[in-house]
This record gives structure tokens, C-alpha cells and sequence, in this order.
């Protein structure tokens, strides 16, 4: 039918345009070979034009308007500071400072990190199609290897609507309580008896004390009640937290409490209740934190706290399905990652 109508004896206007046409005709089915029309578009890793960070971006969707997904990694070697080694790296502060927070539960990032290990993170950035700018980073796979082992979190959505982090056994990452409640603080004093720096003589000490600038935020090691919170004798600014009817929380020293924290309040882990001071007996700024078992203070180092969530049964399954899928060493699937239900 084409060779007819191309070649048929036409003449004058019509019988050009009508060559022009089939030609039209052949090149769309020269270009529209089969398959690519059906390419999955997903598959075709399109970064912006402008990125916002040269973090490595591994893949991303095509949309036409508003959000753009797209899957970035980072592996960073820790040389001196896992912070400045990040940056380096072009690795966003917040992003760092996220992840070293999904992690200090199981590890001492003042004692534990020599030069050496390694971090690593998949980030999942969400940016602007038409500005480019960044919306949001969201961490989705972090890994870290110290002492010779490598601990892995993968974010999940449980079929609830729950969303947490989860190491390969199920397990969340977030403990009962924290293991150190102010962030790149150094633990200047242990648990147990010790010379008293202003009194002079040998007694007790009931907690763990963590140097850092005055003014730092100090956090809630876990989500409680308020159940003091003003000056108290030689702990200065003070505050307690119920956990539960077994454990207590205290933080002393306090520059000052977070603004309209009361008795009775409610807070989450991880939110801010105070800043670090050197109020009382103190002689500089640090944190002096306890934790209260039955009444008793006790070593918080010493204690084997219980994660808040372990994953059973049916989550379970669907969690190892989803983090074998997530497991993306060697082979990437990140299309799966960026769309896939549990990322949320």
C-alpha cells in the first residue's frame, strides 16, 4: 500500500505531499522500534539537569510536574571525623547527623571509631522537577563496619503504617533508651566511686557524665513524663523522666530546660528537654545523666535494654522479602526501592 501510493504515477501538489507523508510514516516506525515504547520509563536513571548535592545518584523517576525520587549513595571512609569526612563528600549535614543518630544505639562514636571504618548510605532525595531544589533526604539503607563487623538498618512501613528502622534480624533500631542522650558529647566521667572535684573526697557517682559546649541540646533518652524539672541542691537545673514503672531518667547541670517544659508533660525520645550548662556543683559544662532502675541508680552503660519493636511472623517474612530487595550490594534494583510500598 505504501509502495502504491509513493509510487504510483502521481503528479503536480498532492502527489508530493503525499511522499512527504509516508516518509513522516517510515521514520516513526523506524524510531518506534518494538520494545522501547514499552520500556518500563522507571528504568532510565535521569538526574536533574541541576542537582543539588554531588552525591552520586544512582537512579531516579520520571515525572512530568512536582516531586522528583531519585536514589543517591555515598560511601565514606572514616579517616578522622566521620562528620568532616562526610562533608567531604558532599554528604548533607542533616544527613549525617540523622544517620550517626540511627546508630548510637549500638555504637560509641567517641570510642568505638577508629580511622579505617566505613559508613555507607542510600539516600532518597526528593527534588523539585521544575526548580531542581531539594525537598527532602531521606535515609533508606544505612551501613556501618567498626571493630570488624558491619551493622546494617533498613527503613520500613510496616502494614500498619508504622515506619522505623530495622537491623537484619527485625529488630528496631531504637532502643527502650538511648545510650547517650547529647550528641558528639564526650564521656568525661564513668559510673562508680570517684574524688568529688569540688568536695573534694571519695563518694559515689550515681551516673555518667558527658563533656560538651555549654548551650548543646540535650535529648530525651526515651519517650516518658515529665516529673521535675527546676533547680535541685547540687544537680543545679534538673530534670526527671518516668519511662516506664521501672525506669527513671535525670539529666543535671542544665544551662536552662527546653522552652515550657513542665511536671507532667509528655515527650518523645529524642526531643529536646534542656541544653547542657554547668549549674550546681559542677566545674564546666557537661551533662550529668542517670538512669533509675526500681528507684536505684544504675550504670547506664551496663544495662541490656530491649529494642522498642521485633518484627515476628508475617512482618517478619515481609521485612526480609523487602530488605533481600533493598540489598542492594552488588546489584541495584532502584527503581523497586524508590516505588516500592515499604519506603514511605
Amino acid at each position: 500500500m505504501v509502495y502504491r501510493l509513493c509510487y504510483a504515477p502521481r503528479r503536480g501538489l498532492f502527489g508530493a505531499r503525499l511522499c512527504g507523508l509516508c516518509i513522516i510514516v517510515l521514520g516513526l516506525a523506524v524510531f518506534a522500534r518494538p520494545g522501547a515504547a514499552d520500556m518500563d520509563e522507571d528504568l532510565r536513571a535521569m538526574p536533574p539537569a541541576q542537582p543539588t548535592t554531588s552525591v552520586p545518584v544512582i537512579a531516579s523517576r520520571r515525572v512530568e510536574t512536582g516531586p522528583q525520587k531519585r536514589l543517591a549513595h555515598a560511601r565514606i571512609v572514616i579517616r578522622s571525623n566521620i562528620y568532616r569526612d562526610g562533608l567531604e563528600q558532599n554528604v548533607p549535614v542533616e544527613v549525617m547527623t540523622k544517620a550517626i543518630r540511627l546508630f548510637a544505639h549500638a555504637v560509641d562514636f567517641q570510642r568505638d571509631i577508629v580511622p579505617g571504618d566505613s559508613f555507607e548510605i542510600y539516600l532518597e532525595q526528593t527534588t523539585d522537577s521544575e526548580t531542581g531544589q531539594a525537598a527532602a533526604n531521606r535515609i533508606i539503607f544505612a551501613a556501618i563496619t567498626t571493630a570488624g563487623r558491619t551493622l546494617t538498618l533498613w527503613r520500613y512501613t510496616t502494614p500498619d503504617g508504622t515506619t522505623d528502622y530495622y537491623n537484619s534480624d527485625g529488630s528496631s533500631a531504637r532502643l527502650h533508651l538511648m545510650r547517650s542522650p547529647v550528641e558528639g558529647a564526650e564521656l568525661s566521667s564513668g559510673f562508680g566511686p570517684r574524688r568529688h572535684p569540688i568536695l573534694g573526697f571519695t563518694r559515689m557517682h550515681k551516673g555518667i557524665d558527658f563533656a560538651a559546649k555549654s548551650g548543646t541540646p540535650i535529648y530525651a533518652a526515651g519517650a516518658g513524663v515529665v516529673e521535675m524539672a527546676k533547680r535541685n541542691g547540687g544537680y543545679g537545673n534538673y530534670v526527671r523522666l518516668r519511662h516506664s514503672d521501672k525506669f527513671q531518667t535525670a539529666y543535671a547541670h542544665l544551662l536552662r530546660f527546653a522552652s515550657g517544659l513542665r511536671p507532667g508533660d509528655k515527650v518523645r525520645q529524642g526531643q529536646v528537654i534542656g541544653y547542657v550548662g554547668t549549674s550546681g556543683l559542677s566545674t564546666g559544662p557537661h551533662l550529668h545523666y542517670e538512669v533509675l532502675k526500681d528507684g536505684k541508680q544504675t550504670d547506664p552503660r551496663a544495662l541490656r535494654l530491649a529494642p522498642q519493636r521485633v518484627l515476628a511472623g508475617k512482618d517478619l517474612a515481609a521485612f526480609r522479602w523487602y530488605a533481600a530487595l533493598l540489598d542492594i550490594r552488588p546489584t541495584v534494583r532502584p527503581v523497586a526501592i524508590v516505588d516500592h510500598p515499604g519506603v514511605r
